[in-house]
C-alpha cells in the first residue's frame, strides 16, 4: 500500500467510527477549564498559570488521543504483514505520523487559542502561544507514537507505556512552558527557550521513528 492509501484508510476509519482522538481533545478542554477554576478568576493568576496548564494539558491530550493508534492493526495481524516488506512499514509509520498531525496536533493547537484567551491572554499573544505549542507538539507526537507502539507491540497497556515515554517528552514540556512564560510576560518570541523547543521537536522527530518500528516489530517477532 502507498502512503496515501494508509493515510486515507486511517482518516476514513477515524471520522466514520469516532475514536480516542476526540476524547483527547475533549480532555484538553476539560482539563484547562478545571485548572482555570482552581486558580481562580483573577487575571494575573490565570496568566501566571497559563503556560504550565496549556502545555501539560495538550501533552496529556495528545498521549491519550494517540494511545490506540496502532491497536487495531496489531490485533488484526496487519502489522505482521507489513513487516514482511520493510518499505511498506516505513510508509505505514509515515502515514501514522501524518494522521496524528492532522487529527490530533492540529485540532489541539487550534483549540489552544480560545483556551489561552480564557486565561486572560490577548488574542495576538494567544495565537503566538498556540503556534509555539503546535511546533512543540510535533515532537510530543513522536513520543505519543512511541508510547502507542510500546502498548501495541509489546502487548502491555495501562500507564506503563506512558510512564516509559514521559521522560522523553519532559524536556519539551519544561522548555515549552518556560518559552510560553517569556512570551506571556512580553519577552522575545525567539528566546533561547523557544529555540530549544524547536530543536527538541526536530530531534524527537528524527530519532524516535526507528524505536517506534522496533517496538512494533517486537510484538510480531
Amino acid at each position: 500500500m502507498s502512503f496515501r492509501a494508509f493515510l486515507s484508510r486511517d482518516l476514513n476509519r477515524a471520522f466514520r467510527a469516532g475514536g480516542g482522538w476526540f476524547y483527547g481533545l475533549f480532555f484538553f478542554a476539560l482539563f484547562s477549564t478545571a485548572a482555570g477554576l482552581v486558580f481562580g478568576p483573577a487575571p494575573t493568576d490565570l496568566r501566571a498559570s497559563a503556560p504550565a496548564v496549556i502545555w501539560l494539558g495538550a501533552a496529556m491530550a495528545l498521549l491519550m488521543g494517540a494511545s490506540d493508534v496502532f491497536a487495531k492493526d496489531a490485533d488484526s495481524g496487519f502489522i505482521l504483514i507489513l513487516f514482511a516488506e520493510s518499505e511498506s512499514a516505513a510508509r505505514y509509520l509515515a502515514a501514522k505520523a501524518a494522521f496524528v498531525l492532522i487529527v490530533l496536533v492540529a485540532p489541539i493547537t487550534l483549540s489552544a487559542i480560545p483556551i489561552a484567551v480564557m486565561f486572560s491572554l490577548p488574542l495576538i499573544v494567544a495565537m503566538t502561544v498556540a503556534a509555539l505549542l503546535g511546533a512543540g507538539l510535533v515532537g510530543v507526537g513522536a513520543v505519543a507514537l512511541f508510547s502507542a507502539a510500546l502498548s501495541a507491540g509489546l502487548r502491555v497497556g495501562g500507564l506503563l507505556p506512558v510512564s516509559l515515554a514521559t521522560p522523553i517528552a519532559a524536556p519539551l514540556l519544561i522548555f515549552g512552558s518556560l518559552a510560553t512564560k517569556t512570551i506571556v510576560e512580553g519577552g522575545s518570541v525567539f528566546a533561547p527557550e523557544t529555540l530549544l523547543v524547536l530543536a527538541l521537536a526536530c530531534v524527537n522527530s528524527a530519532i524516535l521513528p526507528p524505536f517506534i518500528l522496533w517496538a512494533l516489530r517486537a510484538g510480531v517477532d
